[in-house]
């Protein structure tokens, strides 16, 4: 049964032949061994045919004979094979183009205005973990679309972690934008501020397009470098006042003042038809029938018929 090698950086076909045989002129032997096992397993078992033996991957698996106690004489010339085993450096590149899939980003909504933000360009990612070198490997080998899809959820995870917000803040006073995106955050740059310029009644409008951005983010474990070319599309709506309109309980409440104003005035109307505008005059200055009795009344004061306010 043979030994499964994972390729390291400063591996060479010659250092193997000599590790695992005694002589890197022996690295033929590995070189006929993996080739016979990757025809066995095919790429599924993560094994790529060595075609050039001075041309591995690190991260990649090259399958080992067991030792053997006489192997044969190795035949070999070490710069046939002593080349140092090559990273894989991997991007993953995500396109975002305007009017097709760009990034659109929740809506800031206050009373008086509503920014909208959206961001397209380009994004490259490149894996950078302590075994980035095997994931990319990995990735280059894969033998059907799910397989590549699992290989590449690194790229997934730090997409999302670099596109995650945008954080726009809008000055009415100076007509400006202020933008804190997350993807320039993780290189330490920003936020934005830009003036957006009015192309329609009430509504503002600006693409701002920053200086190419490049940083590597270490996030717990993972470890990835990054690139991105990219613009940020802003909106902006104002929402004009509403012209102010009385309180409806205040205008039911005025409406009711209306109707007892008008109550009252019919019913003065009324006892002055009834009592005519001269009838006796009580202590509180109201008015009494003029066939009422003062006798029968004791508490109204006696009539003066001297009265100067009883004559016509």
């Amino acid at each position: 049964m043979g030994i499964r090698h994972m390729v390291r950086r400063g591996d060479s076909l010659w250092r193997l032949a000599g590790i695992y045989l005694g002589n890197g002129a022996r690295y033929q032997i590995i070189v006929d061994y993996h080739n016979q096992e990757a025809a066995r397993f095919g790429r599924h078992g993560g094994l790529l045919p060595i075609d050039d033996p001075n041309l591995i991957y690190v991260g990649q698996t090259v399958m080992v004979p067991s030792r053997q106690k006489n192997p044969p004489p190795g035949t070999g010339r070490r710069h046939e094979a002593a080349t140092m085993a090559t990273g894989l450096g991997l991007k993953v590149e995500y396109n975002f183009e305007d009017g097709k899939n760009p990034i659109k980003y929740k809506p800031l909504v206050t009373r008086d205005y509503t920014v909208t933000s959206q961001m397209t360009g380009k994004i490259t990612i490149e894996n950078m973990t302590h075994n980035g070198f095997r994931n990319n490997f990995e990735i280059a080998v894969a033998a059907d679309k799910n397989e590549l899809s699992s290989k590449l959820e690194f790229g997934d995870k730090a997409l999302s972690e670099l596109t995650k917000s945008v954080e726009p803040q809008f000055d009415m006073t100076t007509g400006k934008v202020t933008l804190k995106a997350s993807i320039a955050a993780h290189a330490d740059i920003g936020p934005f501020t830009f003036e957006v310029k009015a192309d329609a009644p009430n509504h503002l409008t600006y693409t701002f397009k920053p200086e190419p951005i490049r940083a590597i983010v270490e996030k717990g474990r993972r470890r990835y470098k990054y690139s991105a070319e990219i613009a940020f599309k802003v909106d902006v709506t104002l929402h004009p006042s509403p012209k102010e309109e009385p309180n409806i309980a205040s205008r039911r409440d005025a409406e009711n003042e209306s109707v007892i104003t008008v109550i009252g005035i019919i019913a003065a109307y009324i006892l002055i038809l009834i009592y005519g505008p001269k009838g006796p005059i009580t202590r509180n200055g109201g008015l009494i029938p003029r066939y009422a009795p003062a006798s029968n009344m004791p508490f109204l004061h006696q009539i003066d018929p001297n009265d100067p306010r009883l004559k016509a």
